[in-house]
């Protein structure tokens, strides 16, 4: 980095000192030749939106200003930012000029900049703008021949920043320096040996990342110190002052340099009388509101070093070191204080790659609620090979702690008791070597309690135990309630650790049993906005609803479960009983029954959640002695498909195999289903006199009230949104008929109806005109055929006269010449009367 910022200000000085040596009336057109040259020394394009030279506000000093002045990357960083300056300006002593001495830069200023150092992902710097080897263009910038030769040597004494960022980003390395709204003002000569510079400066925002992990945020920086130079060797040494991080005073001592690209450091640095306040002030501000009413104690000491080269994914040596004794934490909401008696806690690295980074708490021995509770944990190697070492033994009061650590809106109370070690390497869980890892203890919760946003209904586990034995976990005894639901749960879970740490599958085995649950407190508040999409809609299913839910991958659970009473929606469900697994993102229900609707259900399917927008279900169902109008009230399937069940009364079974899609809801995509199966009825009477209403003109009114239909079966399939129901043969109201049809999901029917109807519930008019065929008395029953079409509100019936005629043809041919004269003579009779 040290290169570009010698070759930048040899840039400006070759336009700078041209420009001085040449009339004003020329400054323009020299400018735009010189720049051409400037951008033909680097591999970057060098701009500036105005340049500008006077003596009037800086007399008897020059200052020259540059107004938009940027360089921009090149090849694969083309039009990337390396620097932007809003202004940059020098003001230059006129003696130097005029005696042709060295050339005394008397300050530089810089407003509202960005210094932007990145490296990508194939090890490629953005800063790298020097002239490769055998370019036929000078590497470094020509000196300008005037009448006299231009002194090239510069002497600078003083630097002022105003509102400048600096950030590194090393893409490669997945790690990022940023730093802020820096304001600096760097005072004394600056050449030569033994520099002796006054520093004074703030930055606003400082943030260090390494892989997607913050550990500094929005911390301030301020320095006022004294330290020397020597910009032949790029050395600098902190020689007194004082630098604060976030208004923490931080003592440093050492220096560093900086020869080529590298960067070598020396530091050693404390921070004298700390406190708890003090270290509280280094959470990000965002946090910072949450520990406002924490009142904090106790005696300090925080010190490190920094040594080493840096240099690309090179890192120099670290060892720093944290320690409390005799610490106090407390809240007004707290009835007891936390007493931290002891704290010793460290984070070292070796020179070199970061992949060696250690972090460790050698020892914690606090008090919560008069509950003792120590922790020792040991985390070396973090990106190589990573060890652990972590044993905790003691209890903690959950409300106590819940009242120090910030979590959002969270209620939580209760006692965990703990005795429990892990030890050994990340690359025995990733083999699966259990011998050289091992992790063992027991965890006992009693009396939790445990409310958020998550979960408002509220979680109590009245107790619960816990035993890890390596990858087992065995839970015993897990009692407790989610809201209105209750629930008791025993089980193991295996493969744990490798599905913590190695992306392994968890596998695990439960018993579950219940009283009560109900399962409306865990629906989705928020319906689905789209209305389902009619009939032959050739719009997507998908293009409907929003993605709803995921099943967690990496999971082979099984449930078997015992509910005694189950809420879903509007229906009491009884009896629920079966088996649940999941798998590979895929819900499988084994063998399950429950009693609802009056009637039993035992159901067998699947419910795929994989991250696609619409889940995919697949359900076999066999369905006993459901009550059609509740049925009716409570399944969208019987709404849609047999709209006529909302005015009757009876029951129905079924088997049938359906296959469809979820809504944000959780219920099925009706234009997405299909299904087949049997379909037969019990005592069943229509109510709905409306819909036979069209009849009255060949049944008398009063026989369309109450219709008892015989019990049948017969088979149906749905596709594209239509509801096929194969021919059968049935009675209604005591006469035969036989039907078979479709209705749509847009409300529409097609149905035939092919009736034997008994002479004597005719209609009058229908029964007058039969008289007057000849034979009349030989007919008891009529074939009625007729067709319901249009929408099932209000059907239109169509009586299919052709039946009719048929009959009253053959029955005539079928009479003696006494019948038909005797039924002349009564149509004659009737017409004169």
């Amino acid at each position: 980095m040290k290169k570009i910022i010698v070759i930048l200000l040899l840039i400006l000085l070759l336009i700078v000192s041209a420009l001085l040596a040449t009339p004003f009336l020329f400054k323009e057109k020299i400018s735009r030749v010189l720049l051409e040259k400037a951008n033909n020394t680097v591999e970057a394009t060098i701009a500036y939106r105005d340049f500008r030279l006077t003596l009037l506000r800086s007399f008897p000093d020059f200052t020259a200003s540059f107004q938009g002045l940027s360089v921009l990357g090149k090849h694969a960083f083309e039009g990337d930012t390396l620097i932007y300056m809003d202004e940059f300006s020098l003001r230059i002593d006129l003696r130097s000029v005029i005696r042709k001495e060295d050339l005394l830069i008397k300050s530089v200023g810089v407003e509202d900049a960005l210094f932007q150092f990145i490296i990508d992902e194939e090890g490629r710097a953005n800063y790298d703008i020097e002239k490769m080897a055998g370019s036929t263009l000078p590497v470094q910038p020509e000196k300008v021949q005037t009448d006299e030769s231009i002194p090239m040597k510069m002497i600078l004494e003083a630097i002022e920043l105003n509102n400048v960022a600096v950030v590194y980003h090393s893409i490669a390395s997945d790690y990022l320096v940023s730093v802020q709204g820096i304001n600096a003002a760097i005072s004394g000569s600056l050449e030569g040996m033994n520099t002796l510079l006054d520093v004074v400066g703030n930055a606003q925002s400082l943030q260090i990342q390494y892989h997607g992990t913050d550990y500094l945020k929005d911390r301030s920086v301020a320095i006022a110190t004294k330290m020397t130079a020597n910009f032949d060797t790029w050395e600098f040494q902190f020689l007194e002052g004082d630098t604060r991080l976030n208004n923490l005073p931080l003592w440093i001592e050492g220096g560093f340099s900086m020869p080529g690209d590298s960067m070598f450091f020396d530091l050693n640095f404390n921070i004298p009388d700390m406190n708890m306040a003090q270290l509280i002030d280094l959470i990000p501000v965002e946090y910072q509101q949450q520990f406002d009413s924490i009142h904090a104690s106790g005696d300090l000491q925080f010190n490190g070093i920094i040594k080493g080269l840096y240099y690309e994914d090179i890192f120099p040596k670290v060892d720093i070191r944290f320690d409390m004794l005799n610490g106090k934490i407390s809240t007004p909401q707290l009835p007891h204080e936390v007493i931290i008696h002891e704290l010793t806690a460290s984070i070292s690295m070796p020179e070199g790659s970061m992949d060696q980074l250690s972090v460790g708490i050698q020892n914690l021995d606090l008090q919560m609620a008069g509950h003792p509770f120590k922790l020792k944990a040991s985390l070396s190697d973090l990106f190589g090979d990573p060890y652990m070492d972590i044993n905790a033994k003691g209890s903690i009061d959950l409300e106590t702690l819940a009242g120090i650590i910030p979590a959002g809106k969270v209620e939580m109370k209760g006692l965990l008791n703990a005795d429990a070690r892990v030890l050994g390497n990340y690359s025995a869980l990733e083999s699966n070597n259990f011998t050289a890892f091992v992790s063992s203890g027991r965890v006992d919760l009693s009396n939790f309690q445990f409310k958020n946003e998550q979960v408002p209904q509220g979680l109590t586990i009245q107790q619960a135990s816990l035993i890890l034995k390596n990858q087992d976990l065995q839970i015993n005894h897990l009692n407790g309630n989610i809201g209105r639901s209750d629930f008791a749960l025993e089980g193991e879970v295996k493969q744990l650790l490798t599905y913590l740490f190695a992306n392994d599958v968890l596998k695990g085995n439960f018993s579950l049993q219940s009283k009560k649950i109900d399962a409306n407190e865990f629906m989705p508040k928020t319906p689905a906005t789209a209305s389902e999409p009619v009939a032959n809609s050739t719009a997507p299913v998908d293009s409907v609803e929003q993605k709803v839910m995921e099943f967690p991958q990496r999971m082979h659970l099984i449930f078997t479960a015992q509910i005694a009473e189950l809420l879903y929606d509007q229906m009491n469900i009884t009896g629920f009983k079966g088996s649940i697994v999941l798998k590979d993102q895929q819900l499988t229900l084994n063998g399950l029954t429950m009693n609802m609707l009056d009637g039993l259900l035992s159901l067998d399917g699947t419910v795929l959640a994989d991250g696609r927008d619409h889940p995919d279900v697949s359900f076999r169902l066999n369905v006993q002695g459901f009550d059609l109008p509740t049925a009716y009230q409570h399944l969208s399937v019987v709404q849609k498909y047999l709209p006529i069940a909302a005015k009757s009364e009876g029951e129905f079974s079924t088997r049938l195999n359906v296959q469809s899609q979820l809504n944000s809801s959780l219920k099925m995509v009706l234009s997405a289903l299909t299904a087949n199966g049997q379909f037969s009825t019990n005592n069943v009477k229509l109510l709905d006199r409306k819909t036979f209403a069209g009849l009255s003109s060949v049944i008398q009114h009063e026989k369309l009230k109450n219709l008892v239909l015989d019990n049948f079966t017969t088979h149906f399939s749905i596709a594209n949104g239509n509801l096929n129901i194969d021919p059968f043969q049935t009675k209604l109201a005591d006469q035969t008929i036989k039907m078979g049809g479709t209705y749509n999901l847009g409300g529409t029917l097609n149905f035939r109806v092919d009736a034997q109807v008994e002479k004597a519930i005719l209609a009058e008019d229908i029964q007058k005109m039969i008289a007057y065929i000849p034979g009349h008395q030989r007919v008891t029953m009529l074939d009625v055929g007729f067709d319901i079409r249009g929408n099932a509100k209000n059907p239109e019936l169509k009586v299919d006269t052709d039946q009719i005629k048929k009959q009253v043809i053959d029955q005539v041919k079928n009479s003696s010449k006494e019948e038909i004269q005797d039924a002349a003579k009564k149509l004659i009779q009737d017409f004169f009367r």
